[in-house]
């Protein structure tokens, strides 16, 4: 019979469950992975390390799950046990968490985990480190009177996460919820580091470009030189991409030792950005001749002008509670992810700030209209290092009334 290990928790429990296939498959082991719940569908072989490369005689893991057209599905009980007896590891996949590095199970249906399962493994991401519990944290708004009795009064939506919080939460909600409900069963926490690869090798050149050309139509008179505490409204969100440009650069740098050249463009129809001497040794500025051609030109302008880039990350302009501290770190684990999109999620959804590998510039090119690249995200989500924020990072300018919601 197989020995049968369950990976359960946030924020890197797939990563671990490949490696642990690999590892178990270059000591001769035959293994197969599964899920009780969901996994994207994948290009499973880049996954694998082949055997021969480590000395081992056995096959490569395989993937044994059922499917629709964008997931791996759980296998019936007679399907499972089935395995069981053709396979020495069995790694399954026990649990969900919408992305997010973070949660807190629903522990009368989470983790799914089958009778034999010999090992149970939490893993919960480090990429929650110094973010807002509330942001990163599954169903943290669902059990947050429960956290505050379990760990600390004092915790609410806005506290910053750190190793103590971690280890709180995975002894509070997993620990010891599953040793009552599987005693002799072992259970261990995995903090995984998405930083811990080479990825970032594929980047030299990115570029930040930001879409600046809409009419303000809604608004009444040109919203971008609209002030906001004493400030208008392109300068606001220039200078965040500034600093965003100096901060993911030094986190790469500090990391990897490792210089990566980034690139900021502005793209606009008015002359006084356009000629705004402030910035014109930090950003290129470059005229938009079609305005009236919509969202779209802007893009294909900036992606026109950088096609020869790695990514290209695509920022709107009436945005002024952008945060550079979050979107340069969105733009990090994007490079350290070894995903081909990246981009901030609220509310399940993707959407702006986001970034692209170069796979994708020609489809973006292909945009035409008042759109962005929001149904390449939407469409490709598998293909998506999504990273939350909170919302009000992303509230926008298009109305006189507007104003009033941003900080």
């Amino acid at each position: 019979m197989a020995q049968a290990i369950a990976i359960c928790g946030a924020g890197g429990k797939t990563t671990l469950v490949y490696k642990l296939a690999n590892e178990y498959a270059s000591k001769g082991c035959k293994v197969a992975i599964t899920t009780t719940t969901k996994m994207w569908l994948d290009d499973v072989g880049a996954k694998f390390t082949s055997p021969k490369t480590v000395g081992a005689s056995s096959a490569s893991p395989i993937v044994e799950a059922n499917r629709d057209s964008e997931h791996y599905l759980p296998l019936t009980k007679q399907q499972y046990d089935k395995l069981c007896t053709e396979y020495d590891i069995i790694i399954i996949e026990a649990d969900g968490s919408k992305m997010m590095p973070l949660k807190i199970p629903n522990i009368t249906k989470e983790p799914v985990i089958p009778d034999n399962v010999n090992d149970i493994i939490v893993v919960y991401g480090l990429q929650s480190i110094d973010r807002k519990l509330g942001v990163v944290c599954q169903r943290f708004d669902e059990y947050k009177d429960l956290i505050k009795d379990r760990i600390s009064s004092d915790i609410n939506f806005n506290t910053i996460v750190d190793i103590d919080i971690i280890k709180k939460l995975y002894k509070n909600f997993y620990e010891y919820p599953l040793k009552q409900k599987y005693q002799g069963k072992n259970i261990s926490l995995y903090l995984s580091d998405m930083t811990d690869n080479d990825n970032y090798k594929r980047y030299k050149n990115i570029a930040l470009s930001i879409s600046a050309s809409g009419f303000s139509k809604r608004f009444g008179t040109n919203k971008l030189l609209y002030e906001i505490n004493g400030k208008k409204l392109y300068k606001i969100v220039l200078d965040e991409i500034i600093k965003t440009k100096s901060l993911l650069q030094k986190m790469i740098k500090d990391r990897y030792d490792y210089d990566v050249n980034v690139d900021i463009t502005l793209i606009t129809q008015y002359d006084e950005l356009l000629n705004d001497t402030d910035y014109q040794d930090k950003i290129l500025a470059i005229k938009n001749e079609n305005p009236n051609l919509g969202q779209s030109e802007s893009i294909k302008i900036a992606t026109n002008k950088f096609y020869d880039y790695d990514a290209i990350s695509y920022i709107n302009c009436d945005t002024p509670d952008i945060d550079a501290n979050e979107l340069s770190k969105m733009l990090f684990y994007f490079i350290c992810s070894g995903k081909d999109m990246g981009a901030v999620m609220v509310d399940s959804m993707p959407t702006n700030p986001a970034i692209f590998q170069k796979k994708y510039f020609d489809e973006i090119l292909s945009i035409v209209g008042d759109k962005g690249p929001k149904d390449i995200l939407t469409k490709n989500l598998k293909d998506c290092f999504v990273y939350h924020v909170d919302k009000q990072m992303l509230v926008d300018i298009d109305t006189i009334d507007d104003v009033a919601k941003c900080i």
